[in-house]
C-alpha cells in the first residue's frame, strides 16, 4: 500500500477524478457526400478494452476532506477492503474545497490503474483527464457525492436522489401517528447554509431540495403510508449560518409556527437542534454525528436517518465485483440527467430511533460502542 507523497505519514484512502481528451492525428481523412464523415461524441469518448481487475491491478482512491490531518472511519475501513482483495492500493485526499486531481489521474492512468474511486465536488474541472483515463481502460467509481452530469462514470456508490427525504419523512410520520396527533400534519424542514467536511462522519448528508419532500410525500400516498398529499404540510427555513444568533432566529421561528408538528433537518450543520430544540418536538435529523445519535438515545421525541461508513465501503466492493464481472449493467441506474447512465449501487439510510438504535447500529461498530458508554451513564 502507497501513499501520495503529500500525504506521508498519514493513514489515508483516497480516489480521484480527472482526465484529458486528447486526439490524436494531424488531420481528418478526405469525405465526399457519398462518404461522409463519421460522428463522435466529445462527452462519451470511445474506451479501450477495460483493464482488468485482478489481484495486483492498481486501484485509486479519492477521498473528500477539508482537512487533511482529520480521517475518516472509511478511509480505513477501503484501505482494509482493497488490500484484502489483493489490489494495489493508493489514495490521496483534497486539502482545500478547490483542489483538483488531475494530475494524480494521468499518473494513475499512467502506471495502469485499473479502478479510481472518487469521491469529490469538482468533476468539471477534471473531466479532461477522467476521459483520457476512461479511454485507456480506467473504471472510475464515484463515491457519495455524485458525480457531473457531463462526465460519464462506470458506476456510483451511494444514497438514491431522495431517499433521505423519504426515510426522514415516513419515520416523523409514524411517530406523529404514533403520538396521536391531529391532521394535517404542519412539519417544517429547516436548513444550515453551512459548508460541510469531516464533522459530519459519512459526508452523504448533503443539503436536501425542498423538492425532496414534494417527491417524498408522493412516494409515501403512493405507498399507503399516507393517505393523502395534503395530510402533510411542509414549510421551508433556511438559517444564514451556524451562529448563536442564527440559532436564536431559528429557535424564535419555530416557537412562532403554532401549529408545528414536528421538524426534519435537511443537513447534518442542524443537528444542533436535535439536542437544542424543543424537547416534546418531534425531530428527525439527518447524519450519523455522534451528538445526533445521542440525542436520540436520550429522547424518545428524536430520530435521525443516516447511512455508516461500512455499508458504503461495502458497496465499493459490489460496485468493483459488477465492473469485474461485466454485470454492472444489470445494476439499477442513478437518478439525474446524466451523459450515459450511471449503474448504481444503492445503499439505503439507517433509521435510528430510541426504541432500535442498538440494531440500527449494528454495521457501525465505532459509534456504537460510544453511543452504549453514552446509555449507560442515561440508565
Amino acid at each position: 500500500m502507497r501513499f501520495s507523497p503529500s500525504f506521508a505519514g498519514a493513514a489515508a484512502v483516497a480516489t480521484a477524478v480527472a482526465a484529458a481528451l486528447i486526439l490524436a492525428g494531424c488531420g481528418a481523412a478526405p469525405t465526399s457526400s457519398q462518404n461522409p464523415a463519421p460522428q463522435t461524441s466529445v462527452g462519451e469518448p470511445k474506451a479501450a478494452d477495460p483493464r482488468p481487475l485482478d489481484e495486483g491491478a492498481l486501484v485509486g482512491v479519492i477521498q473528500y476532506s477539508f482537512v487533511a490531518t482529520s480521517w475518516d472511519e472509511d478511509e480505513v475501513l477501503l484501505s482494509d477492503l482493497l488490500r484484502e482483495r489483493g489490489f494495489d492500493f493508493e489514495g490521496v485526499r483534497n486539502i482545500s474545497e478547490d483542489q483538483t486531481f488531475s494530475e494524480k489521474i494521468d499518473e494513475w492512468a499512467r502506471r495502469g490503474a485499473a479502478a479510481i474511486v472518487v469521491e469529490s465536488q469538482r468533476w468539471d474541472e477534471d473531466a479532461a483527464s477522467v476521459a483520457q483515463a476512461r479511454e485507456a481502460g480506467v473504471r472510475f467509481i464515484s463515491y457519495v457525492k455524485r458525480p457531473a452530469p457531463s462526465v460519464p462514470v462506470d458506476a456510483h456508490v451511494g444514497v438514491q436522489d431522495g431517499a433521505y427525504a423519504r426515510a426522514q419523512l415516513q419515520t416523523l410520520v409514524e411517530m406523529l401517528e404514533g403520538a396521536g396527533t391531529p391532521k394535517p400534519w404542519h412539519i417544517a424542514n429547516i436548513g444550515t447554509s453551512a459548508e460541510l467536511g469531516d464533522g459530519d462522519l459519512q459526508r452523504g448528508t448533503d443539503v436536501r431540495r425542498a423538492a425532496d419532500n414534494e417527491s417524498a410525500i408522493a412516494e409515501l400516498v403512493e405507498a399507503g403510508v399516507l393517505a393523502d398529499a395534503g395530510d402533510v404540510i411542509v414549510h421551508d427555513y433556511q438559517s444564514a449560518k451556524e451562529t448563536k444568533a442564527s440559532k436564536a432566529a431559528t429557535l424564535r421561528w419555530i416557537d412562532e409556527q403554532a401549529d408545528l408538528a414536528g421538524i426534519v433537518l435537511a443537513d447534518s450543520a442542524s443537528t444542533w437542534l436535535m439536542y437544542d430544540g424543543p424537547e416534546k418536538l418531534p425531530i428527525v435529523g439527518l447524519g450519523g454525528t455522534f451528538d445526533g445519535v445521542e440525542s436520540v438515545v436520550r429522547s424518545e421525541a428524536r430520530a435521525t436517518v443516516y447511512v455508516s461508513a461500512s455499508k458504503l465501503v461495502e458497496g465499493v466492493g459490489s460496485a468493483l465485483d459488477a465492473l469485474a464481472s461485466g454485470t454492472a449493467n444489470q445494476l439499477p441506474t442513478l437518478v439525474g440527467d446524466f451523459a450515459t447512465p450511471v449503474p448504481l449501487v444503492a445503499i439505503e439510510p439507517v433509521v435510528v430511533t430510541h426504541d432500535n438504535w442498538e440494531t440500527a447500529l449494528a454495521d457501525d461498530e465505532s459509534m456504537l460502542e460510544m453511543i452504549r458508554s453514552t446509555a449507560a451513564q442515561v440508565d
